[in-house]
């Protein structure tokens, strides 16, 4: 039985550092393992990589461009999967997000997929779901994020992923959506390093809704402290100028900025991994990617991130006042969970083995590769009939 999968996104393919794009690009290739027709057709717009352009990025996937307009269209393989892409900015482009719309249109009625998996809910995508739905294709959404509170960005949807209990739940509760929940698609050779150099307190991501301003209070009492803590920085997604507009933060001796890199390069050198998310947290895969490492993520108790760890990890409260838009700065006192589970672990070398045994047995259980690869499988080939998507 043929089986062909198409991703429509108005999204750049595997954009570094964003885990939605990562996730969906190692789906289709899990399931061209499994024998599906595997493709994308995706735009240029970049999410959190602010100093990537797309013409970068596609010539890094070996993408060959062609001359169109109004803006050129990139094609090639990454892997098994076909990529056809057109190079719309980052900025809102009307006329590149047209010829986008009419090119996903022409590849759905060329290559007639079997399922069509989707997230963004752009309106330019509308014409093709709607054509891919009409030929009997099965449409599925996937939801990485709370905001899509409302039945419209369905329309064209016959089912839908959530990737935590709690995401599932919450849009039950906003929306009578019945979803599916399943972890997101996770490599583990693409994320563990197998030679690390434990040497940092990592903060990945240094937006506001990631808990920029929590990480700088906790980061500043440890330059006034115990600045022999070297932190590490990783502004994915978050520009720095988030951490420059902070107070003092500069002072501290050992505070180092970089860009997205490979994954492996950073769990490589980090010894724990801070994640105080202010926002409903939909799952957290850093926290995730952190525990296939061995490294104890230190994680607030927003959304789905106890869930995300489970007895892998050691979640922290927060104020709860503490939201990303705070206008001050929690006390040391507020932090102070935070502060000595940090100290604890990285002078007691036992209690730091115990953590990362806990991590690694946790990420194991939770997130094997065979077993998601399977469940995502049976997920695809499931032929119904299925729930209606929403509750009468």
């Amino acid at each position: 039985m043929r089986r062909s999968i198409l991703l429509a996104a108005h999204r750049a393919y595997a954009e570094p550092g964003n885990g939605a794009a990562i996730t969906m690009a190692t789906l289709l290739r899990w399931l061209a393992d499994a024998g599906f027709e595997a493709a994308a057709v995706t735009s240029g717009l970049i999410e959190q990589a602010p100093d990537l352009s797309i013409t970068r990025h596609h010539d890094t996937l070996n993408l060959l461009r062609h001359a169109a307009q109004p803006r050129a269209v990139v094609t090639g393989w990454n892997g098994p999967v076909a990529i056809t892409a057109v190079e719309t900015g980052r900025n809102p482009d009307g006329m590149g997000e047209v010829q986008f719309g009419a090119l996903a249109a022409e590849i759905v009625a060329s290559r007639r997929p079997t399922h069509v998996l989707t997230y963004g809910a752009d309106p330019c995508l509308e014409p093709a779901l709607a054509a891919a739905r009409a030929a009997g294709a099965q449409i599925i959404t996937t939801v990485h994020a709370c905001g899509f509170i409302d039945r419209a960005y369905f329309h064209h949807t016959d089912r839908v992923i959530t990737h935590s209990a709690f995401m599932a739940q919450f849009f039950r509760d906003q929306i009578g959506l019945d979803s599916t929940s399943l972890p997101p698609a996770m490599t583990w050779s693409a994320v563990v390093t197998p030679d690390p150099d434990p040497i940092f307190l990592t903060f990945i991501n240094p937006a506001a809704h990631k808990g920029v301003v929590p990480f700088a209070a906790l980061a500043q009492r440890l330059a006034r402290e115990r600045p022999d803590i070297p932190i590490l920085v990783v502004a994915s997604g978050g520009r720095t100028a988030a951490l420059a507009a902070l107070p003092d933060l500069a002072k501290h001796p050992a505070l180092l900025v970089c860009p997205p890199r490979d994954p492996r390069e950073i769990y490589g050198i980090t010894k724990l991994l801070l994640v105080p998310t202010l926002s409903p947290e939909p799952f957290g895969r850093v926290a995730a990617e952190a525990m296939m490492n061995g490294i104890p993520p230190l994680v607030s108790d927003r959304g789905a991130l106890p869930e995300t760890v489970g007895t892998g990890g050691i979640v922290l409260p927060l104020p709860a006042w503490l939201t990303h838009t705070a206008n001050r700065m929690p006390t040391d006192a507020e932090m102070a969970h935070w502060y000595d589970t940090v100290i604890r672990l990285w002078d007691d070398d036992a209690a730091y083995a115990r953590a990362s045994a806990a991590a690694r047995h946790a990420a194991a259980t939770l997130y094997d590769e065979q077993w998601q690869r399977r469940r995502y499988v049976d997920y695809f080939t499931d032929t119904g009939p299925f729930p209606p998507l929403f509750a009468p």
